[in-house]
Formats: C-alpha cells, sequence, structure tokens
C-alpha cells in the first residue's frame, strides 16, 4: 500500500490500533470485529463482560462472535465452563444477557458452554475466534450447553398487549402485563417466560428494543428515557413508577392529566404530581403534561 509511486510504502497486516502519546497501542484484528446494527464492537470488550457475569465463565477462555441470522448480524458467545464452580443453565444465561445488555445495550442470540480446554487457540494461547466460529456452524463443538433466541420458539398466536391509553383507569397490576407484553413481542418470546421482579436487562433487551419500548411508553402521556431502561429497573417498579407518575400513587387508577392546560417545556415534578423521593429501585422518568 502506497500514497504514490515513490512515496513511503506500508504493508496491510489487519491489525486494529490507536496512536497515544506517541506509541502505538495494538487493540485487536479487523477481521474480529463484530458490527451489530450499524455499531462497531470488539469481541475483547464483550469477552470481558461476560467472564465477569459469572464465577464458573473461564477467565480468558471464550469468544464472541457475530453469526447471520436471517440476513441479520447477531451475536453468540462460546465459552468454557469451570467444572469446580456451581452453575445453572438459568443462572449462567440471564446473568450473560443482562451484562451485555447493561454494559454494551446489546442482544444474545446463541451463548454455546463447552468443556474446559476445548476452545480453540494458537499454540501461544491467543482465541481463535474465526475456528470457534467454524465450529458452531459446524456443530463439532464440544458443548455441555447451547441457549439460543430462535423464532422458532416464539408462540405462533400471542394475545396484543392491551392497549392502553392514558384517559382509561389502570391497575398496576395492568400496567404490569401490558410491560411484559410489550417487551415479549421485542424478544419473541411468551410473556409468561418473563418476570415481573427480576431487572428488565436480565431478558436481553437491547438499546433499540429500549427505544421501541420508550415509543411505546409514550401511549400513557409519560416520556421514558432509554437510558433509564438499560439501568435494569424491574417491570414491577417501572409499573409502580408510571403509575406513581400520573398522579394517583394512593389510588388505584390511573387518569389523563389536566386537558387544555398549555404544554411547558421543560416539565417540573412540582407541576405534574411526580415525588422526587423515588424509592431506590425505581427508575426516573418525566411526565409529560398538556
Amino acid at each position: 500500500m502506497a500514497d504514490s509511486d515513490s512515496g513511503p510504502r506500508f504493508l496491510r497486516t489487519g491489525d486494529l490500533g490507536l496512536l497515544k502519546d506517541g506509541e502505538l497501542f495494538v487493540v485487536g484484528r479487523r477481521k474480529d470485529l463484530i458490527i451489530l446494527r450499524g455499531r462497531n464492537l470488539h469481541p475483547q470488550d464483550l469477552e470481558l463482560t461476560l467472564e465477569r457475569s459469572h464465577s464458573a465463565l473461564r477467565p480468558g477462555c471464550g469468544a464472541a462472535f457475530s453469526i447471520d441470522v436471517g440476513g441479520e448480524e447477531r451475536l453468540a458467545v462460546m465459552y468454557e465452563v469451570d467444572s469446580r464452580k456451581p452453575w445453572t443453565a438459568e443462572d449462567v444465561v440471564g446473568a450473560v444477557r443482562r451484562g451485555l445488555a447493561e454494559t454494551h445495550e446489546v442482544q444474545l442470540h446463541t451463548l454455546v458452554l463447552i468443556e474446559p480446554g476445548t476452545l480453540p487457540k494458537t499454540s501461544s494461547g491467543k482465541i481463535q475466534r474465526r475456528a470457534c466460529r467454524a465450529e458452531w456452524l459446524a456443530g463439532t463443538a464440544r458443548a455441555l450447553l447451547t441457549w439460543s433466541e430462535s423464532e422458532a420458539d416464539a408462540p405462533q398466536a400471542v394475545a396484543p398487549a392491551p392497549d392502553i391509553t392514558a384517559s382509561e383507569p389502570l391497575t398496576v397490576k395492568a400496567l404490569e402485563a401490558w410491560l411484559l407484553a410489550r417487551i415479549a413481542a421485542r424478544l419473541r418470546v411468551r410473556p409468561e417466560e418473563l418476570a415481573t421482579d427480576v431487572p428488565i436487562t436480565s431478558f436481553g433487551l437491547d438499546s433499540l428494543g429500549a427505544v421501541e419500548l420508550a415509543n411505546d411508553v409514550e401511549a400513557l402521556d409519560v416520556v421514558l428515557r432509554m437510558e433509564v431502561l438499560l439501568q435494569g429497573p424491574t417491570v414491577g417498579a417501572l409499573a409502580r413508577t408510571l403509575f406513581a407518575a400520573r398522579g394517583k400513587s394512593a389510588g388505584a387508577e390511573l387518569t389523563r392529566g389536566e386537558e387544555g392546560r398549555p404544554r411547558r417545556s421543560p416539565p417540573r415534578s412540582s407541576d405534574c404530581g411526580c415525588s422526587s423521593n423515588w424509592r431506590r429501585d425505581a427508575p426516573r422518568i418525566t411526565c409529560r403534561r398538556r
């Protein structure tokens, strides 16, 4: 590679790096870069988050890579399991999905847990991510567990989420059911598979899903920031907060704000009846009044 016939020549190695204070730092390989919905993600960052998410995942013994699912790049992970550490499929899957969603705002599609010492590496100990991907595609990995967010597992006929509008009286339980139905639709799972007392991020809700859910919440005449969802509130806490935001924290109904009142910006909690002293586990929201 050269700027001109007489200029300096460079060898393209495929390494990614950066210059800081005159020093070159190599941070990875271009061929290992993961691109999800237009975002560049380094597998090393994802792998560090993964091995910190559950003690049974062996440090430095996992690989993150992308796979094609219906024409879309999705995230897959292969990790060795420490047989000396206690673990269950439910705990590991939940911890991994929650860590990826909270730290990187990405949704996991496939998780493969393999036997110790079976992750493809070079003779010098470097992880061979492309070889890991090839093993997964060929089905030759020595898997102890394979979990996948498969569209085939999604229900064929799911009852639509209740069409809640801000003018209808609602209970907290009704809001919980509505939120669960909306989240389940985003994740392509059944609502009964989700719980109200665990962080939303443990379901694997990514940034796009958070944006869509925040947009749905606007039907309640409440503006909910996307980053609030990605901080991991439970469905129950979010439902209680939405309920209280309508000025009915002590009652059993949700009602629309005063009609005909001019819109003001920015809104204040003293204007809309929202308390500034929230529960520790309840997310902050902004009420939109008319």
